[in-house]
């Protein structure tokens, strides 16, 4: 069975979303309470140069009681974060009022699933159990990881039009806890970064990097064809 690999990300900024939820779940034949969801955590940060406003999901799960029975720590802290904590949508005084979090001992993973319509969806997650309150002035926003990983491949990244995006893409292959590997693409932007992996990384070598998370979103409208009518509008 592979080990699981190095696998470290750390986060600090402004809580901004909580959609965290009780649940529970069939083990064995027994209902286990959970409780489970995300929250989302505002970073701003330079990225090749660039500052860039970040919107970081980060995914949580946690059963009320460990294998052997007791109280699962992660749970509480979980708990704690829908019961105590005040994110940006939740404060009267948005980002003055919402909480300024740290999370150091969460990992990077794929999410992976079907559609409804039959197509994979799969996206890099970051998983996390425990989040530190901090005081404002003590926040330092950042986004980072660090993995240990192999490489599958690693090529320079192609628009839908077959031109050059000006990245190199690479795929990772990291394991994780009992003994699954995830494949997760990794990007280099700057040019000293993407000469040094083009130069010095080969398909199959086991190596360390450092990276910065980039987690934005945007919203798009597009407009579907129908047979009778005006088309109708998808957000």
């Amino acid at each position: 069975m592979l080990k699981q690999a190095e696998n470290r990300v750390k986060i600090e900024g402004i809580l901004a979303e909580i959609d965290i939820k009780p649940g529970s779940f069939n083990k064995n034949g027994q209902m286990m309470e959970s409780i489970g969801g995300s929250i989302t955590v505002k970073v701003t940060q330079k990225i090749s140069g660039e500052e860039k406003e970040l919107a970081i999901p980060v995914h949580m799960f946690a059963s009320k009681l460990t294998n052997k029975g007791t109280p699962n720590p992660a749970y509480e802290s979980i708990k704690k974060i829908a019961d105590e904590y005040t994110s940006i949508a939740a404060s009267e005084n948005g980002e003055e009022g919402a909480d300024r979090i740290r999370i150091t001992g969460a990992s990077i993973r794929m999410n992976e699933y079907y559609a409804a319509d039959g197509h994979l969806v799969s996206f890099p997650r970051v998983n996390a159990s425990f989040v530190t309150k901090i005081n404002k002035a003590d926040c330092k926003p950042e986004a980072t990881f660090t993995a240990e990983f192999a490489v599958a491949n690693a090529t320079e990244e192609m628009d839908r039009n077959g031109e050059p995006t000006g990245r190199y893409k690479i795929n990772a292959l990291l394991p994780q806890y009992g003994g699954k590997v995830d494949v997760v693409p990794m990007y280099a932007e700057s040019e000293g970064v993407i000469n040094a992996v083009s130069t010095y990384w080969a398909v199959g070598d086991t190596v360390k990097a450092n990276g910065r998370l980039d987690f934005s979103s945007k919203t798009e409208v597009t407009y579907e064809e129908v047979d009778f009518g005006e088309p109708v509008e998808k957000i």
